[in-house]
């Protein structure tokens, strides 16, 4: 066996690859952050840090899914409070499941990227309304990493087969 590896692991050491969706430990690391643009840009980074988070997190994407935590951290870095002192609440809610104490998203993020933890506690910010414009902007996200390859599936495909693409 060749272990847990991605395709493209795979692929430079050993000179394979799975076909396309047949690999599950493929994954694409996510790098998500606070928008220097949001009106309480400062004070989320600084709560964030408070918490034992940065302001920017990579989270894992695989075929079978992502981290529960990086809809809460997205549900934070998009909330939009009317004022600035209602974030270190919103990030307990949304990292711990409350204003007390409890498992931290660092915690149990952590945890899944080195395939320990789960984690299950905390929130998504902003119910249904605030997950769906979450995973939007995770669909946006990766359409404009999906975009930045210069060769469709089917032009790769072809290549891997021998025949040469149409420029």
């Amino acid at each position: 066996s060749y272990g847990q590896r991605p395709s493209s692991e795979l692929l430079i050491s050993y000179g394979f690859a799975p076909a396309v969706g047949d690999n599950p430990d493929d994954e694409y690391a996510l790098t998500l952050g606070v928008d220097g643009n949001d009106q309480f840009a400062e004070v989320k980074a600084q709560v964030l840090r408070d918490m034992g988070l940065n302001p920017v997190e990579t989270f894992p994407l695989k075929l079978s899914g992502y981290p529960r935590q990086l809809l809460q951290y997205a549900s934070f870095v998009l909330c939009s409070p009317e004022k600035a002192s209602d974030l270190p609440g919103l990030a307990k809610t949304a990292f711990t499941g409350s204003n007390g104490i409890g498992q931290s998203i660092f915690d149990a993020a952590r945890g899944v990227m080195n395939g320990q933890a789960r984690g299950k506690q905390g929130v998504i910010l902003g119910g249904i309304a605030g997950e769906i414009a979450v995973r939007e902007m995770l669909a946006d996200m990766c359409a404009d990493a999906l975009s930045a390859y210069p060769n469709t599936l089917e032009k790769d495909k072809g290549v891997a087969q021998g025949r040469m693409p149409d420029f």
